[in-house]
């Protein structure tokens, strides 16, 4: 598949930002510099994603893909621009909306389970000042909203980037977080989240084969055709590295959750590619037919007659 030479959040359809503070825009725009750097040296459909440590999975088939922070900088990098609104649906941890902060985005995160709610909002507290955490809205939702959901009233057609990522059944413990899954990279997840996306805004799936009543399931055929009914478009398939790459191998190494043999027994008998890595996908809402954009520096360059692809 062709990969793009120009983030994602300069494509021709993206709209104008939301305005942002002023005083963290400086200290956010050094982030996003940084980043960019550190993107450019890979090609778009490979993402580097170490996460020096990982939470115990919440699910009980194993094989949870965690979003890092490596992976959120990656997407928001890519997918946006400094002040546009994001949300993280059916977030887990608190590393997606840290690194919106960090980057000026304005973020709203729902949660299945008031404690991982309660978990995420002190480790903000703990890296974010007080005037950046205004920026951040995070939400214990009902598993299967509906269009007169508060989160869809007040949300939809905002944001320039939605998450999503792929929740298994988890352990009795869990119950909520096992009613959400319902939720989750499905029909009704992919549907909410293309509401809440505004013209131009990006879908981002984050998922991998895993172990479904007792048969490995490779759900990216069925999220695809599910966001093309939704009216989205395909644009990409990233593969997310989340162990250390040295030339052309990588070298996994033993985190906390793959030390845990009561959690992971299933996730044990998939190949070991699945363990190292997820599947991420991307979509783009098109904008209605208009007038073309004016140029400018968001406008990719075009060579010999083609856009910069």
């Amino acid at each position: 598949m062709t990969t793009h030479s120009f983030p994602l959040a300069h494509h021709p359809l993206a709209r104008d930002s939301w305005p942002v503070d002023p005083s963290g825009a400086r200290e956010a725009a050094e982030v996003r510099a940084a980043e960019d750097v550190v993107r450019r040296r890979l090609p778009l459909s490979v993402w580097l994603a170490t996460s020096g440590s990982q939470s115990t999975p919440v699910c009980g088939n194993g094989c949870c893909f965690p979003v890092t922070s490596a992976l959120s900088r990656h997407l928001l990098s890519a997918c946006t621009r400094l002040g546009e609104s994001v949300v993280d649906l059916n977030a887990t941890d608190p590393h997606f909306a840290s690194s919106a902060l960090s980057m000026g985005c304005p973020i709203t995160a729902t949660f299945a389970d008031t404690r991982l709610a309660d978990v995420a909002w002190r480790a903000l507290t703990r890296a974010h000042s007080v005037q950046a955490l205004r920026a951040v809205d995070l939400r214990v939702a009902r598993p299967r909203p509906t269009s007169t959901d508060p989160l869809v009233k007040t949300r939809r057609g905002t944001a320039a980037l939605v998450l999503l990522r792929q929740l298994c059944r988890v352990s009795p413990s869990f119950n909520a977080v096992a009613e959400a899954a319902d939720l989750g990279v499905s029909h009704r997840g992919v549907g909410l989240a293309t509401e809440l996306l505004k013209p131009g805004g990006y879908l981002a799936v984050v998922t991998g084969l895993y172990q479904g009543n007792g048969q490995v399931d490779d759900p990216v055929p069925r999220i695809i055709s599910q966001a093309k009914q939704a009216g989205l478009t395909y644009l990409q398939h990233i593969i997310v590295l989340h162990v250390p790459a040295r030339g052309e191998a990588t070298a996994p190494t033993p985190t906390a959750a793959l030390s845990d043999e009561r959690e992971l027994s299933e996730c044990r008998a998939l190949p070991a590619s699945t363990r190292v890595h997820s599947d991420l996908l991307i979509f783009v809402k098109l904008a209605p037919a208009g007038p073309p954009d004016p140029p400018g520096e968001d406008v990719p360059v075009r060579r010999n007659g083609k856009g910069s692809r």
